[in-house]
């Protein structure tokens, strides 16, 4: 019996340790949702900013400029690095969300895709070559398509 009640006593923490493990877990999900809405003010405003500049571009002074060319790959580069940033965000707010599992249809190459568009930063900084091979035929199957995201 006093096995048994040992057993019992180790099992209650080893669930209450998961259970603090639960928690934590859940806090640092609503805290990058906050983070992750934050950040996604001020790339509207560089992305609402980098559109005044190519309309600045555009007019007559600014066109003939020697370096004309230069802003607007700049601007170009900025736009794009802004929207490599948005999607990090919808990212990490797709996986701070709880919801309910839900068939729908799910692309496998778009998924995996995604997933290296997601990792290719983290990839280059430490010297990995990410590398598909990607059949492009594959059917769309049923899944939960958050479940995948939020995984990937």
């Amino acid at each position: 019996m006093v096995k048994q009640l040992v057993q019992t006593e180790t099992r209650m923490k080893e669930m209450d340790a998961q259970l603090v493990q639960s928690d934590k877990l859940a806090a640092l999900g609503k805290m990058a949702a906050g983070v992750a809405h934050e950040i996604n003010n001020p790339l509207a405003v560089i992305l609402q900013k980098t559109g005044w500049l190519q309309d600045l571009l555009d007019e007559e002074e600014f066109k003939n400029s020697q370096n004309s060319e230069e802003f607007r790959t700049s601007v170009k580069k900025i736009e794009e690095h802004v929207e490599r940033a948005r999607k990090v965000v919808h990212n990490m707010l797709g996986y701070a969300r709880r919801m309910e599992p839900r068939l729908e249809d799910v692309d496998v190459n778009q998924t995996i895709n995604q997933t290296v568009d997601i990792l290719e930063n983290y990839a280059r900084g430490n010297n990995i070559d990410i590398q598909t091979d990607l059949q492009e035929s594959l059917p769309i199957i049923s899944g939960d398509q958050a479940s995948c995201s939020r995984w990937s």
